[in-house]
Order: C-alpha cells, then structure tokens, then sequence
C-alpha cells in the first residue's frame, strides 16, 4: 500500500495512521479515556451480581456506539477508495 492523505491533508501509510486522519487525535484520546476501567453489574430478579470488569467493548446503549459506527463506516469506506 502506498501513502495516502487524511483529512488534516498529512500523509498516511498505516492503519493507524488512516484511523487518525479520519478521527482527531484528540477524540481518540477522549474515547479511550472514556474506555478504560470500566466495570458492570447484572441484576436478574431481586439479586445483583458482583461487580466485574469489561475488558472490550461498549455497554449496551453507549452513546459513543453511533459516533464508533459511523468512523469505523468512514474508514471502510476510505480503504475501498484507495483500493
């Protein structure tokens, strides 16, 4: 693969790279931040599990799940048009 240009107008030549040409660095930091250390409990009836921890993922109904799909969806899109 050759080098492309984000949007910042930079060039990219990986994945990571493209990943931060669509989305500002600063936004990835946020999310991530919002990200870790996250921990869920279930309730099933009256009782509550312990409390354990999510090591991948959202939490059904995240607000960051649209915002997630839609770059994920923008850097598909951007690998189909190089290629």
């Amino acid at each position: 693969m050759g080098p492309r240009t984000g949007l910042d107008g930079r060039k990219t030549s990986s994945p990571q790279d493209l990943i931060l040409g669509v989305i500002p660095r600063k936004l990835v930091r946020l999310i991530k931040t919002g990200l870790t250390e996250i921990y869920s409990r279930v309730q099933v009836g009256k009782k509550v599990s312990d409390r354990f921890h999510i090591r991948n993922g959202l939490k059904q109904g995240d607000a960051l799940s649209p915002l997630l799909f839609n770059f994920a969806l923008e850097y598909a899109i951007r690998r189909i048009q190089v290629n």
